[in-house]
């Protein structure tokens, strides 16, 4: 059979084409552009060969294809077998039970009234898309579920979905690729073993209010979800979008281990400058890009410890060395260091606030508080001691213990502040 042409056609009722067979392989079998039917029927038994165009045409019911077989023979990725591009169906449309498209369906400006039913629905386009939905509109839901098989690209960038979005129990779904730029859906509900594989998911701008229950809330789940997104472009955008939708749904948890995942993941993928990986690389260690302030307190406590055996080597009540000296000599308001005495060897005045090592680690290291240590002793640069041990031996000078002092000092600076910028959300805000 040639060529079928019904464009333009106003049909008060229905277009019942059940069994039908429509032939035309190097071109269009049936076209129904630009025409105003009730109903659609190319279901149960339909086969064409070639295209059906329905592009423009308003369907003030159902486009109902279920059990139909839709080839185009010409092995072209930009040749769809059904072109339903800017129609306007205020029912629902079914792809579904057995339904069979080869060469792919277009749907790019359609407005759909009810749902995009693709249930048990098989959809070949291996070079190109598959479903090419761009800017659809559907105020139902789109059913990619209970058997759906794709092979080739599911398109549905800019579209709108105004109740949910289902990708559940899906065939074979390593051999297809979702792309979700910029659309907008209410619901999404999927399943793990529903997604494509890595560098098949485009999420970027991707907006959706909730995830459905039945579906995987926990963070380990939905970053790996993110991650099957192509690694060799980065955007911050899907991760903030999960971590708005987890939050309101009350997972916070959840949510904050999405927000530090993406700067950890903007810091690998994201093609920083060489300060801002570093800075990246700092926040990221420390206060977990000020998600997690008190991390910075497990570097404070090492930096602590290290400082009080750092400081008890010059302790002269630990090692009886002097290498940890009073710093403070005259005037007479101060407590006197030494007491009086005709030796060379002066000793500690009993008056004199005592030498701690761990105190002094604190007391250096926290700048914001004061416990008298740092105010009293300093390592004596002019001094050295031997510590050995069977046939070890090593030597320690002042001036070495002085340069850890102000390595201690300005690490302590540099914790304390991040600490602070984290605790008040300051980090996260730049």
């Amino acid at each position: 059979m040639e060529k079928v042409d019904l464009n333009e056609a106003h049909i008060s009722g229905n277009l019942g084409c059940d069994n039908g067979k429509f032939f035309n392989p190097n071109g269009c079998a049936l076209s129904i552009e630009q025409a105003d039917i009730r109903s659609v029927f190319l279901r149960t038994g339909f086969q064409l060969s070639g295209q059906v165009r329905l592009i423009g045409t308003t369907i003030r019911g159902s486009l109902d294809c279920h059990e139909g077989q839709f080839i185009c023979i010409e092995e072209n990725p930009a040749k769809y077998a059904i072109l339903a591009q800017n129609a306007d169906i205020k029912g629902s449309i079914f792809l579904n039970q057995d339904f069979l498209v080869k060469g792919g369906i277009s749907l790019n400006g359609a407005t759909v009234g009810g749902n995009l039913a693709c249930r048990e629905g098989t959809f070949v386009n291996p070079n190109g898309s598959a479903i090419c939905a761009q800017q659809i509109f559907v105020k139902g839901s789109v059913l990619l579920h209970n058997g759906f098989l794709a092979i080739g690209k599911i398109d549905f960038n800019h579209a709108i979905i105004g109740n949910s979005l289902e990708i559940q129990a899906v065939k074979n779904p390593n051999i297809m690729t979702l792309s979700f730029l910029f659309a907008k859906v209410r619901t999404l509900a999927d399943r793990v073993d529903s997604w494509p594989i890595q560098d098949r998911l485009f999420l970027d701008g991707f907006v959706y209010e909730k995830i459905h229950t039945e579906s995987p809330l926990d963070s380990q789940s939905r970053l790996q979800w993110l991650e099957l997104q192509p690694s060799n472009v980065f955007s911050p955008q899907p991760y903030e979008q999960l971590a708005k939708v987890l939050k309101e749904s009350g997972h916070e948890q959840s949510a904050t281990e999405v927000l530090i995942r993406k700067q950890d993941n903007l810091r690998i993928y994201g093609r920083l400058s060489c300060w801002g990986w570093v800075w990246n690389c700092i926040l990221g260690h420390t206060v977990a890009h000020g998600y997690r302030p008190h991390q910075v307190l497990v570097f404070a406590l090492g930096f602590v410890f290290v400082g009080t055996i750092m400081f008890s080597l010059g302790s002269p009540n630990w090692s009886a060395s002097d290498l940890m000296s009073p710093s403070q000599v005259r005037p007479f308001t101060s407590p006197q260091p030494y007491e009086s005495t005709i030796s060379e060897q002066k000793e500690v005045s009993n008056n004199y606030p005592a030498f701690n090592p761990l105190i002094y680690s604190i007391d250096t290291f926290v700048p914001i508080i004061d416990f008298h240590q740092q105010k009293y002793w300093l390592p004596n640069a002019n001094k050295e001691i031997e510590l050995q041990r069977n046939s070890f031996k090593i030597k320690i000078s002042g001036s070495s213990l002085r340069w850890y002092l102000w390595f201690h000092i300005t690490f302590g600076w540099i914790f304390t502040s991040l600490w602070v910028a984290g605790f008040t959300g300051l980090v996260r805000r730049i």
